[in-house]
C-alpha cells in the first residue's frame, strides 16, 4: 500500500477563514429567520388589532416570541466567529503561538471530557 501524501501545511488564517466560511451559512440562516419571524409576528399583531381578531394577535405574538431563541443562536454564531478571529491574531504571532495552542488544547480537552 502506498502512503497517502500529507496535505500542505496551512496558515492559521487559512484554517480560520475556512471555519468562518462554514459558519456563514448558519449565520445567514439564523439572522434571516430572526427577521422573518419578527416581521411576521409584527404583521400578525397589527392585523389582529386592526381586524379585532384575537387568534391573529396570539399567532403574531407567538411568532415574535420565537425570535428570542433565534437571536441568541445568531449571536452565538457571531461570537464564535469573533473568537476565531481573536485566536487567529494570537496564533499568527510566533511568540504567542505555543501558549495559545496549549490554552486551546486545555479548553478543548475540558469540553470533550464533559461530553
Amino acid at each position: 500500500m502506498a502512503e497517502a501524501a500529507l496535505p500542505p501545511p496551512r496558515t492559521p488564517r487559512e484554517v480560520i477563514d475556512l471555519a468562518i466560511a462554514e459558519n456563514r451559512r448558519w449565520e445567514w440562516l439564523t439572522f434571516g429567520l430572526v427577521v422573518t419571524f419578527a416581521l411576521l409576528g409584527a404583521a400578525g399583531i397589527l392585523y389582529g388589532m386592526w381586524a379585532d381578531k384575537q387568534w391573529a394577535t396570539i399567532g403574531g405574538a407567538s411568532a415574535s416570541a420565537v425570535t428570542v431563541p433565534l437571536l441568541y443562536a445568531a449571536i452565538g454564531v457571531w461570537r464564535g466567529n469573533v473568537a476565531l478571529r481573536v485566536l487567529e491574531a494570537s496564533l499568527s504571532d510566533p511568540k504567542e503561538a505555543k501558549l495559545t495552542f496549549e490554552a486551546v488544547r486545555k479548553v478543548y480537552l475540558a469540553k470533550v471530557s464533559r461530553e
